[in-house]
């Protein structure tokens, strides 16, 4: 089948904090310099300017991820590569991001390979590959609907589940699921569905997805207590909101959009008012709207525009490391 207009994504969220500085970052940072991935040409970071690198182990790199602060995010504009690694309260999470069409030149082993690899590095907590917007629409039209933990509530091509979750998810009846292969790993459990992640987006692989979501053992409704608690231990989790990135934070119902933009630039005053319109999307809904800068100057220069829209501009506190408003 052809390539579209989306993009692969690898995501691998790991509860603690055992993974931190360019040290800690390098074996992934290894592994993706030895992949097939298109080679980063730009790096965003929290509180610095952006820059141009010659690859995933450039020092400024290391450097960036030393300072163990939020966000190092890596680009390359042509093959729609976004390798955004970060640095949360008790959390890590990396995201890789690239073109459709670069995965569908890749042998699929290929990339079940570097998931595997990754998985291996990592020891996540949760993991799944699956092209972006297909796993959204997924989330938002049918997953959605029947929440099952904090992390997953379906099942995409690629899935990990490390021990705690597994046992949250169902334990040892998760392995009887049809229509998936299962795989029983040193670090968790694999459940693979389909025969690659441009299939599993084709009305046949949408329907094993679903089947096999399905099929998965019945657990208790989650009510807002649960919620709560299963995010307490490792603080905030990415996850999509009609189509907008972001956190969402339980405490006061927040959403909360990192964001870089270098100097005083204004933001898009479409993208302001999409952010607007959150407030009252999702389960639980959303009661107020946060973008997190990550250079003072751009949220003061945004906070008047993002104020009359109801939304409240913070930004990275560069000695601590933590949200200060503007």
């Amino acid at each position: 089948m052809s390539p579209g207009n989306d993009r692969l994504s690898i995501s691998l969220d790991k509860e603690g904090d055992s993974i931190r500085g360019g040290e800690g970052f390098r074996p992934v940072l290894e592994r993706l310099e030895a992949s097939a991935l298109p080679r980063p040409r730009r790096m965003s970071a929290t509180d610095k300017s952006d820059c141009d690198v010659t690859g995933y182990l450039d020092p400024q790199v290391l450097r960036a991820l030393d300072r163990k602060r939020h966000e190092v995010s890596l680009r390359a504009e042509r093959d729609r590569l976004e390798v955004t690694l970060l640095q949360l309260r008790a959390r890590t999470v990396i995201n890789i991001l690239v073109s459709e069409a670069w995965a569908a030149a890749q042998p699929v082993p290929d990339i079940r390979n570097l998931f595997l690899d990754l998985v291996k590095i990592v020891a996540p907590t949760y993991a799944f590959c699956h092209l972006d917007a297909h796993s959204r629409m997924l989330h938002e039209q049918h997953y959605d609907l029947k929440p099952r933990t904090f992390y997953a509530s379906g099942l995409y091509w690629l899935n990990f589940f490390g021990p705690d979750e597994e046992a949250r998810q169902g334990g040892a009846a998760l392995e009887r699921i049809p229509n998936a292969r299962i795989e029983r790993r040193p670090e968790g459990l694999l459940i693979e569905v389909g025969g690659g992640p441009l299939d599993a987006a084709t009305p046949e692989g949408e329907r094993m997805l679903l089947e096999a979501t399905a099929a998965m053992p019945p657990l208790p409704p989650m009510d807002a207590d649960a919620v709560e608690h299963a995010r307490k231990p490792g603080g905030e989790a990415l996850t999509t909101l009609n189509g907008v990135r972001g956190f969402f934070d339980p405490a006061d119902n927040g959403f909360w959009i990192s964001k870089h933009i270098d100097g005083d630039a204004p933001l898009d005053r479409k993208a302001v008012a999409k952010w607007s319109r959150l407030v009252g999307e999702g389960k639980p809904p959303v009661a107020r709207v946060h973008v997190l800068f990550s250079r003072r100057e751009a949220a003061e220069r945004n906070r008047a525009s993002l104020s009359s829209a109801g939304i409240v501009a913070w930004y990275v506190d560069p000695e601590t490391g933590m949200p200060k408003p503007a």
